[in-house]
Formats: C-alpha cells, structure tokens, sequence
C-alpha cells in the first residue's frame, strides 16, 4: 500500500508540471545537460529478513547516510520536458533483531546503478522534476550472525547478491547561478536480495529492502 500512495502522489505531481509554461523559460533551459553529486540520509521504510523462509522478528536495518552521482547526458524528448538519466549512488548501515527466539547482527553495504526516466519543468530558475527507474543494486550482507526459531546459529559470514531494484522520485532545482544549481529530492527504492554465505550448505538468507532517501546536492549544467 505505501508503495501505492507513493506511485499514486508521483502521477499527480506529474500532472501539474503538465500544465502551461512561460515559454522563455521552456526554451532557455531545455536543452540543458547536467551532472550533478549528492549526499542522501536513508530512513528504511521495510526491512524483511528471513533466514531458510524463517522470518527473523523485528529485524531492522539503521538509520544511514550516502552519497551518489546523476548525469543525464542524454537526448532530450517531448521538447526537454522528458529525459533519461543515469544513476549510481550507495550507503553502509547495520542489520539487528533484539535478543530473542531469533536474533541478527550484521553490516550492510549497498551500492546502486540506476537508469531513470524524468520530467522536468525547464524553466530558468526553478526547475521541478518526477521520475521512476530500474537497474541493479549490489550489495554485501558483512559479519553477518543469524539465529532461527529455536535460538542455535545457522549463519555466519559474509554474503553477497546483485538484484534488480527499482525506484520513484521527486524533487527540484534552484539555479543560483547561469549553470550552477542547488536541488533536493525524495526517492523510494526498493530491492530484494537472496544471500548464501560462503558455506554453501548454510541456508538462503533473504532481505526485502525498502527505504526513503532524502537527498540534497549541487550540479552543474552544460
């Protein structure tokens, strides 16, 4: 359902951008190209960690913070309002479960690359966008220690996957000079992971992985 809404708020702020612009400002920015580096905080939304299918209660990943790159050095379509943009960014954070029937600790490491599809407003200061993409996100599940239902270890170790993921985003630019801008974003992502530990006979650990990102950052247009 959160998932839903999130969509279902995106289409809608999609549907305003729509609407009649001044055309100065369409034509001056709209066959601009940017790259641009950002640092994000992540509040995960989901966090379901289950080890053999054997959900690990009230398991949760950490409050982190990360970094990332976009460039839409691109074609532009529909006269700049729609265009691709390529994506990489990632984040370190920790996995627990309090003390219990079942427990886990371990360290978490994602890195992401994305392909996204946005719309843009390309008006001459403020400049607000919507997007969606899909790509790959690799990640690697460190110091791992998981324990099923009747409290004994059943892995230990470090694991590692490559998943596709997907996301929805929103946000915008401020010029503050003629090519250098501010901008903030709210993202979803969302992943799932399979990991098997370096002991092939230890269990399938699986992580549905989905989070907020609050980002803010600096480009440049060319």
């Amino acid at each position: 359902m959160p998932r839903v809404l999130v969509m279902i708020g995106l289409l809608a702020l999609t549907v305003c951008m729509a609407g009649p612009a001044q055309a100065a400002d369409e034509s001056s920015r709209a066959d601009d190209r940017h790259v641009s580096l950002y640092g994000f905080g992540l509040l995960p939304a989901t966090s379901d960690l289950r080890v053999d299918e054997v959900e690990v209660t009230d398991a949760s990943i950490s409050r982190a913070y990360g970094v990332g790159m976009k460039a839409d050095w691109f074609p532009a379509l529909g006269g700049g309002i729609l265009r691709l943009e390529a994506e990489v960014f990632g984040h370190s954070s920790k996995v627990s479960a309090p003390a219990g029937a079942t427990t886990a600790t371990g360290n978490l490491t994602n890195f992401n690359g994305m392909l996204n599809l946005l719309a843009r407003h390309p008006g001459q200061t403020l400049q607000s966008y919507v997007g969606a993409g899909i790509g790959f996100s690799v990640s690697r599940f460190g110091s791992a220690r998981l324990s099923t239902g009747n409290g004994a270890t059943t892995v230990t170790g470090d694991a590692a996957d490559a998943a596709f993921a997907y996301q929805a985003f929103v946000g915008t630019r401020a010029y503050v000079s003629e090519r250098v801008y501010l901008f903030g974003e709210y993202k979803f992502f969302s992943t799932n992971y399979h990991y098997r530990s370096n002991a092939a006979t230890q269990p399938l650990t699986t992580l549905e992985f989905q989070t907020h990102l609050f980002a803010g950052g600096i480009g440049m247009a060319f």
